[in-house]
Formats: C-alpha cells, structure tokens, sequence
C-alpha cells in the first residue's frame, strides 16, 4: 500500500475530498488515511453507545412525516414537492428528520442492540477482503451505525412513508430494499452511465423536474408513481438584484475561477458565490472568494437576475424565476462562458 501510495493511490471513498485532502497534508497522506480508519471503527462504539443511550426512552414519531435530506438545505425542497405531490393537503405541519437519535429512539433498545450486531458481522467481512478493497471499505464504515439504524427503523416501520432527497447513494439503495414507501425528490441532474452490483428497490412516489428524467430514474429503481413539481422564484421579478450568483462546485472550480475573472474584466455587475453545502474545497477557494462581492450562507437563495454555474440543477430554479442563466459546461469553459454572457448582457442593453 505504501507503494501504491507514493505513485498516487487512493482509496476509493470521496474522491475529490481525497484529492485536497493530499494536496493539503502531503506525505502525512497515507498515516493520515490510518489514523483516520482507526478513528472511524472508534466512532462505531461512541456512536452505539449514544444510541444504545437514547433508545431506553422510546419515543415513537405519530404522525410526523419522515425527511431524509442529503443537506440541510435540501429540506425546504422536500417540503416543497410534498405540498405538490397528488392528494397533498400542502405542506406538513408536523415533520421529523430522521436523525441517528431520532431513529435510535423509534426502534428502542432491542432494534439498536440488533444494530450493533450487524455492524460487528460488517466489519468481519471488511477486514477479510482483499488489501485495497478492505482500506475503502473501512472509510466507508464512517456512517454504518447511522445507516443500520436507519435501515432497522424501515424494516420496523414498512409503511411510513420516508421522503429523500437522495438519488442513488447508500441511503437511496437500503430504503428502496427496506421500505415499501420510499419517496424520492429530485434534487439534481442524473447520470444514466452509472453501473451498480445490485439492483435497487422500489419507489413508492418520485418527484420530478421534468417527465424527460423519469425513465433516468426508472433505470435504477421500480418507480410506482411519479408527479412533476416546481420551485417558487426565489423573488417576483420586480425584487430580484442586479447581482451575478455563481453556484459553485469544487470539481470545476478551475473554469469558475477563468470564468470570473473574465466575467469581472468586462462588467461592473456585482457577483456573489455560492459554495456548494457539500463539497470539500481547497486552497483554491481562496482566490475564487476573492472575486466575489457576496459570499452566500449554506441556505442563501438570494434573488438574483443573472445566474451562472458549471452544470447545477439550480439553473432551473432561476430559470423559472425569469433570470438570464449561464452553464459553463454548455460553452465550453469558464472564458467561453463569460464571453457569452458579456454578450447576452450586452444585448439586453
């Protein structure tokens, strides 16, 4: 392994989090990516322990609707595809994120105890895989307790509905397999090249942008039922700003940073940055930022008349609300995407 890593290797697990985490620490790399998988099994037994605390007092959900939101941010979005999803009364007044001492508490002390033996036969088959496979399965582990315990709340509780934002990741596969009401709202673009081991489950209701990403869906799970829904503008077009918001993304942020610098050569209008809620930036954040005026909070969705990103689902939003939208993967790059929205600008007078 330490040759691997002196020629580059990395584990499979975050890949662009890896790339800066190397950037960053150097030849502390690997002892870094030790420490770390020895931190993590440490976690298990804290995090069992936690739960195994918060399950002697059971506390059952009602009728609360079930949210699983990838980020914080993403929770209004749910909320605002369940007032529009068929025979929906609006939004829910009573609703609960199915946090780790939320779900602990639901399936009490015997469900966390079942939990904490899946995980002990989890690990065994970790550490008897091979060499590298066993290295990203061991980071991999860093959330097992929180997706035991969730898997174990929807094989207790088959028909409450669970509404997610998540597409095809972990949460996504063990829901669809554990729940017969799994609900997914579509939060971003899809990829229809991704290739899985296993086949994902059902989906009870999936909530869509467009019909066109319906079948994107379908090409990973059994969709029962599916309904389109759409985002309030941020603002009327009467409020919006004059200000140029750039959603950012950390793999891109290269073609942001050629593309503001083009961008502010040729125009006066304000910008603001958007850093993305879930990404790991590096040094290089640094000189992105200072090219904006406005650095935008986690939750910010400010109104704004001209919106531009490499390849985010928020151009639909804006676009929508009436803003001049910009993609830079559609123009080819930072440079070419300024110039065309200088020109767009421009022509709008």
């Amino acid at each position: 392994m330490v040759g691997e890593a002196a020629r580059g290797w990395m584990p499979n697990y975050k890949p662009m989090a890896q790339i800066a985490l190397r950037r960053r620490v150097g030849r502390l790399y690997l002892p870094f990516l030790v420490a770390a998988a020895g931190a993590i099994a440490l976690r298990q037994i804290a995090d069992l322990a936690l739960a195994a605390g918060r399950s002697i007092r059971s506390a059952r959900l009602g009728d609360d609707v079930c949210l699983l939101p990838t980020v914080p941010s993403n929770r209004a979005l749910i909320l605002d595809a369940i007032a529009q999803a068929p025979a929906s009364e609006g939004p829910p007044t009573l609703f609960a994120e199915l946090t780790p001492a939320k779900l602990a508490s639901a399936i009490g002390v015997r469900g966390v105890l079942r939990c904490a033996l899946a995980i002990a036969l989890l690990y065994g088959r970790v550490l008897s895989a091979r060499s590298g496979r066993r290295f990203d399965l061991l980071l991999h582990m860093r959330d097992a307790t929180a997706l035991a315990l969730l898997t174990a709340f929807a094989a207790e509780n088959p028909e409450r509905a669970v509404w997610t934002d998540d597409h095809y990741q972990r949460w996504a596969f063990l829901l669809s397999n554990a729940s017969r009401r799994l609900c997914i709202v579509q939060h971003g673009f899809l990829s229809s090249t991704l290739e899985f081991p296993h086949r994902f489950g059902t989906v009870e209701m999936l909530g869509v942008r467009a019909e066109r990403f319906v079948d994107l869906f379908a090409a990973y799970f059994r969709v029962e039922r599916w309904f389109l829904f759409q985002r309030e503008p941020a603002a009327p077009a009467a409020v919006r700003q004059d200000i140029l918001l750039l959603a950012s993304s950390a793999p891109h942020i290269d073609e942001e940073i050629a593309f503001l610098t083009r961008f502010r050569a040729g125009s006066g209008l304000p910008v603001a940055v958007k850093l993305h809620p879930a990404h790991v930036y590096d040094v290089r954040k640094d000189t992105l930022l200072d090219l904006a005026d406005i650095v935008c909070a986690k939750e910010d969705r400010p109104a704004v008349s001209v919106f531009a990103s490499h390849s985010s689902f928020m151009e639909l939003d804006y676009e929508g609300g009436g803003a001049l939208t910009c993609s830079i993967a559609r123009c080819g790059g930072g440079e070419a995407a300024a110039e065309w929205l200088l020109a767009e600008l421009k022509a709008l007078g």
